[in-house]
């Protein structure tokens, strides 16, 4: 009976240990089902901004190709061409 005694406990004490284990593996799940959703949320944030910098680059690279037309203009370089009418 001694011995029965000692082994439930043993038992109890081993199934104590894995339902902590069972639940410190439950809480990195989640933290790791969190991460997943916030790396989601960023990729998708830096896909935006990707779009928005493709928009101001060429943005740019149109006001430059301006700039050096009327660079040109005023230099004289184009000869008696009249002025493009302004975008509005």
């Amino acid at each position: 009976l001694e011995e029965m005694e000692r082994l439930d406990q043993d038992l109890r004490s081993e199934n104590r240990r894995l339902q902590e284990e069972i639940a410190r593996w439950q809480e990195r799940v989640a933290a790791d089902n969190e991460t997943q959703k916030r790396l989601g949320i960023l990729r998708q944030h830096v896909a935006e901004l990707q779009t928005k910098q493709a928009s101001v680059i060429e943005s740019h690279r149109q006001l430059q190709d301006e700039i050096s037309a009327c660079a040109r203009l005023l230099d004289g370089s184009q000869g008696d061409l009249p002025l493009p009418a302004p975008d509005r």
